[in-house]
């Protein structure tokens, strides 16, 4: 809940078409019409998120270290991790796992993304988990009345 409908879109036709790597995705949305990808994202982007933060195994410097790196980050996805676009996913908030895996995928182009790859490519696994860190330990993604 949450989340920024055009970037669900954006997210849903990525699994569909296979250019964002998960299987249990793929199989949910391959079948899904535009349609239905526009339903479903403006349905869950109604949904309201706590203000939670995500799950993360991060020390205190982990979560330093990452706001550090994530200037980088800010344009598309904001300075603590709320999208000023609504192309843009909201960061702040997600499980630390999702975000490192996202980004590994990312690097190795198992996701592809104009943008994202080559944002990607240069960062190592301590980068990785660092800024992954620093987005998990911000309150939670916004509610639709924030917007």
């Amino acid at each position: 809940g949450g989340q920024n409908a055009d970037y669900l879109e954006v997210a849903l036709q990525g699994y569909r078409r296979g250019s964002r790597g998960h299987d249990t995705m793929h199989a949910q949305a391959a079948s899904l019409t535009d349609q239905d990808i526009a339903d479903l994202a403006e349905y869950l982007s109604g949904l309201e998120n706590s203000d939670e933060q995500g799950i993360s195994r991060a020390t205190e410097d982990m979560v330093r270290a990452g706001k550090e790196k994530s200037a980088v980050c800010t344009a598309c996805h904001g300075e603590t991790g709320i999208a000023p676009a609504p192309q843009w996913p909201n960061l702040a908030g997600q499980h630390a796992s999702y975000l490192e895996r996202a980004l590994h995928q990312y690097k190795t182009g198992e996701r592809s993304d104009l943008v994202m790859g080559p944002m990607a490519t240069p960062l190592d696994d301590t980068a990785i988990e660092e800024l992954a860190a620093y987005f998990a330990a911000q309150p939670g993604l916004h509610t639709p009345n924030e917007m």
